[in-house]
């Protein structure tokens, strides 16, 4: 299977608190690792207004998922089209941007969002980790 996940789960992984129900997911070798552009540029933004605290610099979390197998999913014209006939459901213009790359690529996107979990289609939700 081949996996996108959405910003709060990359998040989550680099601080070693998966969702109980995402560890098999991410573990599971048979599964490709996908993260978005979107997701660092979304981490850079907030990272760098200090409205984000993390356990390190969002570039240093990108070498980390390169490093362990993730593959880096860049924005596409594609998804930008895809993204126009998307429903008006959710209005995070990131978490909008990985649901159409996950449908234009045919991906399953993991989120803890329900607002995003509502796209259906290519959209799987997660719990959120016990904090």
């Amino acid at each position: 299977m081949d996996l996108l996940l959405d910003t709060n789960l990359l998040i989550f992984s680099a601080q070693g608190s998966l969702p109980e129900d995402a560890e098999p997911l991410v573990a599971d070798e048979e599964n490709r690792l996908f993260y978005s552009v979107a997701s660092f540029w979304e981490l850079s933004i907030k990272y760098g207004s200090g409205k984000l605290a993390l356990p390190m610099e969002p570039w240093l979390l990108m070498e980390g998922l390169k490093e362990n197998g993730y593959r880096e999913l860049p924005i596409t014209g594609d998804h930008v089209y895809t993204l126009g006939s998307l429903a008006d459901i959710h209005r995070d213009p990131f978490d909008r941007i990985m649901v159409a790359q996950a449908v234009s690529e045919n991906l399953i996107f993991l989120t803890t969002d329900e607002t995003a979990a509502k796209y259906g289609q290519n959209v799987r939700l997660l719990k959120k980790p016990a904090q």
